[in-house]
């Protein structure tokens, strides 16, 4: 998978970016088919923007939050995206069963 972090309006720290790359790897458990993700954080006065786009096989994910902490923000927008992640896979895969008539 390819990361790309992107700072607006502030630096990222080296323990942040460990920390972001330790995060997005972990989606990798819910999808074979991650293609990149793309992290911008961005900084506005006393608040955190944290946006995350994941490329899965085709279509683009996106989840957006902010939050006074940037590492507070990081791990709900990843969190997001685990759900996101397991939505996309259920509309995937046909899990209803089907009777015989």
């Amino acid at each position: 998978m390819q990361k790309t972090m992107t700072a607006r309006h502030c630096e990222l720290a080296e323990e942040y970016k460990q920390h972001a790359d330790r995060e997005i790897d972990r989606l990798n458990r819910y999808s074979d088919n991650i293609l990149s993700a793309d992290l911008i954080v961005s900084q506005e006065k006393y608040r955190y923007m944290v946006e995350l786009n994941v490329h899965v096989g085709g279509h683009i994910l996106t989840s957006k939050e902010e939050n006074a902490e940037a590492y507070t923000a990081l791990d709900q927008a990843v969190n997001k995206m685990e759900s996101q992640i397991k939505k996309h896979n259920g509309k995937l895969h046909d899990h209803r069963t089907r009777r015989n008539q």
